[in-house]
């Protein structure tokens, strides 16, 4: 009986077949058979390049191509690894050259306490040279681009001046947050602790009874049905000679004989179109507290609490936040339509919230409008092509606007309303007049001699320039750097490509305006007056470091026709306001900006890096970008003391904070006051000094009221040694 386990027999067995003495001896390995071989299933002696059966019968011997052995696959793999790992290799050098770009942006030590007693006495510190930075000759610096301005202060040399102010800025390492924080400004917004009023038209005092005709003792609560059709249509008239040209969402005619009507019919209802009215009224209230003069912290308000307790909310009452509210109780019942009126709403509501200084309110109106818009033309474009088409457009291109202006400041994701741009053709604003209401037909003609339409076509023609500016920037800051045996351009090259590319397409938006809408970009003389005018009201200017020479030259002309009659009809209109040079001053503003972004990274190439590496061309570039930062109308009086009247308060409060920091670096800066002082057209030292004057002016004004101008004032605050 076997008592061995069967596992040791087999294991006795492998190996047993395993040893040399014991394997059968292998016979020939055959490769492959011909194919006539293969064809007869006859044995091939497989001779080469003719077996022997083919050559006898003379026949055409082919083997065929050989199947890839084991082998053969295992060194096509290892091919394919060395392949993979030389294209990998060969990103070293840009790794390396990126690396060093790092080590660049370093910024220099900060002097300790001990030994900067000294600068204590002194508004600013000098900024360094690039040769003291450490950059050598022929070293090109990393040139990052990104449009906000909060990411323009943490460049080297910016934040490297900002950090050695004496006295110290208040929370300067707070400014200098990492990437992605563009939007955190907007987000500091929800910290405000002023909360709008909530109460609706029934908590009017007696003055605003007076005001909209209504006895001050009636007992009765006050409605929207109250206020006379006659009041309602005044400020219905207000709101489009002022807003409405701005941004010009709503027409006219088709709101007088259409909205309107309907609204006095319902008497004011849930619906979009009284919420509508609504906020027309509200925005013509602002229309009017902003040319009366009245300031901001004019409407403060008063606080809940007790006195000094600043953890408690402040009641802010702006002018109009009564028909605001009114809105507000309305909007919840139709904000899930898909209408015109629903998306003109949504942008009204925006533009009340911005004029309130509330920007992030202002944004999600104005991503809700969009969302609004992007659903009826992508569900019906039959809408396009209705009696109200031409509206749609005008909100489609508002939107996209705005959009562009948040992304650009604070790098907001878009909604995808960009995606149905080649379906959406430019607003038309058609001149034919049907209506018979001579009223409303001379309030149509004024519409026109204002040029608002052509006004808003040409700001959406900019606004594309701006995105391909941005592109093309962007692509230019991503370029991969050459490798060694390479024949790719040069960042300077391309960088130089791409901008004077860029600039012969701003320079053709300037050429196609009409001579009644162009300028004189180079002569102070379109922009300003005789010295003898000056703007009603010294109150304006306020007392500064550069007060004292700013005023003795140049002195803007008063907007005389800022409150005056229609032109065709002087009856029509009489004392009513018009926002027609402040439209001017935005669209020629948005000019001035686009230059100013596009010529940026030449500044940064000359606070960065050695004056062996700057050209002719580098030289030229950044003085076109010095001019671009002076005398933006916006901030000019007496425009700039209509700021509810200018959009996107928060973009221009940045970006003029962003120019005052380029001047005060040319002063300080060897290379670019260098620029500055031999470069620049005759004229600029004193248009330098009036546009920091303006400029700080502009955020003095806002400071108490604007989370964004009061980042921007601690900035300037320090940077200019200002008080207050």
């Amino acid at each position: 009986m076997n008592t061995e386990p069967s596992s040791v027999a087999s294991s006795w067995a492998g190996s047993a077949a395993g040893n040399p003495a014991h394997r059968k001896e292998r016979g020939h390995i055959a490769q492959r058979a011909c194919e006539v071989c293969r064809r007869r299933k006859q044995k091939c002696d497989e001779e080469k390049p003719t077996c022997g059966y083919c050559s006898k019968t003379q026949l055409e011997c082919d083997y065929g191509s050989p199947k890839p052995t084991k082998k053969d696959k295992t060194l096509v793999e290892l091919l394919d690894l060395v392949t993979n790992i030389n294209q990998h290799t060969s990103h070293i050098p840009e790794i390396y050259a990126q690396l060093l770009s790092l080590s660049d942006s370093i910024p220099a030590p900060l002097p300790t306490e001990g030994t900067s007693s000294s600068d204590g006495a002194s508004s600013t510190a000098t900024a360094q040279p690039s040769s003291q930075l450490g950059l050598p000759p022929h070293h090109q610096a990393a040139r990052p681009y990104a449009s906000a301005v909060n990411k323009m202060v943490v460049w080297p040399a910016v934040r490297q001046t900002l950090e050695n102010v004496r006295p110290k800025i208040h929370g300067i390492q707070s400014i200098f947050q990492g990437p992605g924080s563009s939007s955190s400004v907007l987000l500091e917004q929800r910290e405000d602790l002023r909360r709008l009023s909530r109460g609706g038209v029934e908590s009017m005092g007696s003055h605003d009874r007076i005001v909209l005709g209504i006895a001050p003792d009636d007992p009765r609560p006050i409605q929207m049905t109250s206020i006379s059709p006659h009041i309602l249509a005044d400020r219905v008239r207000i709101y489009f000679n002022t807003f409405n040209r701005i941004h010009p969402v709503l027409d006219r005619q088709y709101f007088m004989e259409v909205v309107f009507p309907g609204v006095l019919h319902n008497r004011f209802g849930e619906d979009a179109a009284s919420t509508l009215l609504c906020l027309v009224m509200a925005l013509a209230e602002v229309a009017i507290a902003d040319v009366s003069g009245r300031g901001f912290s004019a409407f403060q308000g008063h606080q809940n609490g007790e006195p000094g307790d600043t953890t408690d909310e402040i009641e802010y009452r702006p002018p109009g936040i009564e028909f605001f509210n009114e809105a507000r109780r309305r909007l919840g019942f139709s904000m899930g339509e898909c209408s015109l009126e629903n998306i003109q709403m949504y942008i009204l509501a925006g533009l009340y919230y911005e004029c309130c200084s509330r920007h992030m309110e202002f944004w999600r109106m104005t991503i809700s409008a969009s969302l609004a818009c992007h659903a009826l033309v992508a569900s019906n474009s039959a809408e396009l092509r209705a009696a109200h088409g031409d509206q749609i457009c005008r909100a489609f291109w508002y939107c996209s606007m705005m959009e562009t202006g948040i992304q650009l400041e604070f790098e907001l994701p878009l909604t995808g309303l960009d995606k149905l741009e080649p379906s959406i053709q430019m607003p038309q604003f058609p001149d034919y007049v049907t209506t018979t209401n001579e009223l409303l037909r001379a309030q149509m003609y004024n519409d026109r001699m204002s040029h608002f339409g052509e006004i808003f076509v040409y700001q959406i023609s900019l606004r594309n320039l701006a995105v391909e500016i941005h592109d093309g920037l962007e692509q230019v800051a991503e370029a991969p750097a050459p490798t060694p045996g390479q024949t790719m351009p040069d960042a300077d090259d391309l960088l130089r490509t791409t901008v004077d590319k860029l600039a012969r397409q701003l320079e053709q938006w300037h050429s196609s305006l009409p001579g009644y809408l162009s300028w004189d970009r180079d002569l102070a003389s379109t922009v300003y007056s005789a010295p003898e005018l000056q703007p009603s009201g010294q109150w304006f200017y306020v007392q500064s470091m550069y007060a004292a020479e700013a005023m003795d030259g140049l002195h803007p002309a008063p907007m005389t026709n800022f409150i005056g009659p229609d032109m065709a009809n002087p009856n029509a209109n009489i004392g009513y306001p018009n926002s027609d040079d402040v439209l001017l001053a935005v669209m020629r503003s948005r000019y001035y900006y686009l230059e100013y972004l596009l010529y940026r990274p030449f500044a940064y190439k000359v606070l960065h890096e050695h004056p062996d590496n700057l050209s002719e061309a580098d030289l030229s570039a950044t003085t076109r970008f010095l001019h671009a930062c002076v005398l933006w109308p916006v901030m000019v009086p007496p425009t700039s003391q209509h700021k509810r009247m200018i959009p996107c308060l928060y973009f221009w409060s940045q970006n003029i904070l962003g120019a005052l920091i380029i001047l005060h670096l040319s002063l300080v800066n060897p290379m670019l006051s260098n620029i500055r002082q031999s470069h620049c057209r005759q004229g600029y030292e004193q248009e330098a000094e009036l546009t920091v004057e303006w400029g700080i002016a502009w955020i003095r004004d806002l400071k108490d009221t604007d989370r964004t101008a009061q980042w921007c004032w601690t900035i300037l605050k320090g940077l200019y040694r200002l008080d207050g």
